[in-house]
């Protein structure tokens, strides 16, 4: 369902733009405004090209009239046309500090991130043979990419300027590195992408780093005390739900009375949003708890496969989340990765 409640948001309007991912449509906010903004763009694809023209020709502008575009994260559904509607329009794109890298890559971009979920997966125990067929399943998502040459990065704590409206971005890390938030104070209003929904909770993904002086985030919190240095790899990975959980509240602060989500309907009351969020992290990593010192330790996609209903959980997103909860566990001193060799165990304390 698209984001047509959105009271109170002057000035800004949902466009529903179809993907091709299981998600579904994508919510690319248009903000009438000069210059003319969209955040968010759609996942590379000519349906998407089209109906993004058709939707803003039903409110009187072409693609050229397009002056900013401006990208709350680094996810194909969200920021994968970027290059094309740049090149078309002639749009400055926006995106957060080591973003302009990212999106230079494109496809590459996309291939290395996919990649990095395959080691992250086979590092925590997931099987060679249900990795590789994640891997031939999956769509090739470097079709779904696009190079964007110039990017203009902000950090948390900067501000896009329009002629009737400040918007202050906020680095929100923990659905990916690079989510970001633009907070519109005079209206209450906050635009995030994916870091709020309204309906299915954000999955927390872990991927490899922003790169360039990108901020990292929170580390895993079982890993061994080493060169914070170090190159940046599955061993070493970051804790996207602590990432996540720390975000939520920093949002929570702000006080906003509507966020335009990056999916769905737009949420109403912030503060009870975040706090459900809190509440069901919470209530997993209770019912792993429970799992550990009922049924023993188990690596990542062990228990990931164990709390999923019927056994079977998606073998990245299902691990993330177990992770996730595992992190959260570790991080509260209720759980430690056992000694030994092979794929990371945790244990109840």
């Amino acid at each position: 369902m698209v984001a047509t409640d959105v009271t109170g948001a002057e000035g800004v309007v949902p466009l529903r733009i179809d993907t091709p991912f299981l998600v579904g449509a994508v919510n690319v906010w248009l903000i009438e405004d000069e210059p003319l903004t969209l955040v968010d763009t759609g996942a590379n694809t000519g349906t998407g090209l089209l109906q993004l023209r058709g939707l803003l020709a039903q409110h009187g502008y072409g693609l050229a009239d397009v002056g900013r575009i401006v990208v709350t994260h680094q996810h194909l559904d969200h920021a994968g046309l970027a290059g094309p509607l740049a090149q078309v329009s002639g749009a400055e794109v926006v995106a957060f500090t080591g973003m302009d890298e990212y999106l230079a890559g494109g496809p590459a971009s996309a291939l290395a991130e996919e990649r990095f979920d395959r080691d992250l997966m086979r590092h925590n125990g997931v099987p060679a043979t249900t990795v590789a067929g994640w891997w031939a399943a999956r769509p090739d998502t470097r079709g779904f990419a696009s190079e964007v040459p110039a990017v203009r990065t902000v950090a948390d704590g900067d501000a896009l300027t329009f002629a009737g409206r400040t918007l202050h971005v906020h680095h929100r890390p923990g659905h990916s590195p690079s989510d970001l938030v633009l907070h519109d104070r005079d209206r209450g209003t906050l635009i995030v992408g994916d870091h709020l929904l309204a309906g299915h909770p954000p999955v927390p993904m872990i991927g490899p780093s922003l790169p360039g002086d990108a901020p990292r985030g929170r580390p895993d919190p079982a890993a061994p005390a080493g060169d914070d240095d170090a190159p940046f790899t599955v061993a070493r990975r970051g804790s996207a739900l602590l990432d996540l959980r720390d975000s939520l509240r920093r949002t929570r602060e702000l006080g906003a009375a509507i966020a335009l989500t990056g999916h769905g309907a737009a949420i109403t009351d912030v503060a009870a949003n975040v706090d459900r969020r809190l509440a069901e992290h919470d209530a997993s990593a209770e019912a792993l708890l429970a799992e550990l010192r009922r049924d023993g330790p188990g690596t990542g996609h062990e228990l990931s496969v164990r709390t999923a209903p019927g056994g079977r959980a998606h073998p990245y997103f299902g691990l993330c989340g177990t992770l996730g909860a595992l992190d959260q566990l570790v991080d509260e001193g209720h759980a430690l990765v056992a000694d030994g060799d092979g794929p990371p165990r945790y244990e109840a304390r």
